[in-house]
């Protein structure tokens, strides 16, 4: 019986995982910054509420806005009673007309690693695809002697190459031919 009652308490278990991105305590998120704002107005606030270890004031590196704040910032604290006395301090704050927005940074989440695709063998790729561009060649030679009976063979030979394909490049073709014949011509007025 005593054994019994051993095993009735629970034992305390690790605290699991959790499924949302970590927090660093110590790591202060800063956002909606105005643009005016100089990170050194932003050290001289945040360093009042505690030693700022790190500080991150992120500008854009390319397209239009580039040498421009891009509106948020992360500080790091000696401690998290810092950070905590930070953030409730200074979420809400007015700074040139907009409100701060300051909370506990979080990880980005990592990207999974994808499994690896099937990869098929180069050779059996290149062999469709030259088989392919050899139908396609030689539907252009028959275009180009305008022969309906070449073309019928072309299309009868080739296997490989799906029927749509050669005859849309067929149609596409004769649409440039049938451009360039209109502006060879010399214009000439439309009769009524």
């Amino acid at each position: 019986m005593a054994a019994s009652s051993e095993f009735s308490t629970p034992l305390p278990l690790a605290p699991a995982p959790s499924a949302g991105p970590k927090r660093d305590l110590r790591r202060v998120w800063i956002g909606n910054i105005e643009k005016r704002v100089t990170e050194c107005t932003l050290l001289k606030i945040f360093s009042k509420h505690g030693k700022v270890v790190d500080f991150d004031f992120l500008i854009n590196k390319t397209g239009p806005q580039k040498g421009l704040p891009r509106g948020f910032a992360f500080i790091t604290y000696e401690n998290e009673e810092q950070a905590e006395t930070a953030i409730r301090s200074l979420n809400g704050l007015q700074l040139q007309g907009r409100r701060l927005s300051v909370s506990f940074a979080q990880e980005m989440p990592q990207p999974e690693q994808k499994a690896k695709k099937e990869v098929t063998p180069v050779a059996a790729v290149n062999k469709d695809v030259n088989s392919q561009i050899q139908a396609i060649e030689a539907k252009l030679r028959a275009m180009e002697r305008k022969s309906d009976a070449d073309l019928d063979e072309v299309l009868s030979a080739s296997t490989s190459c799906s029927v749509k394909v050669l005859n849309s490049v067929l149609r596409l073709k004769s649409d440039d031919h049938k451009k360039q014949s209109r502006t060879q011509k010399p214009y000439q007025r439309p009769r009524r």
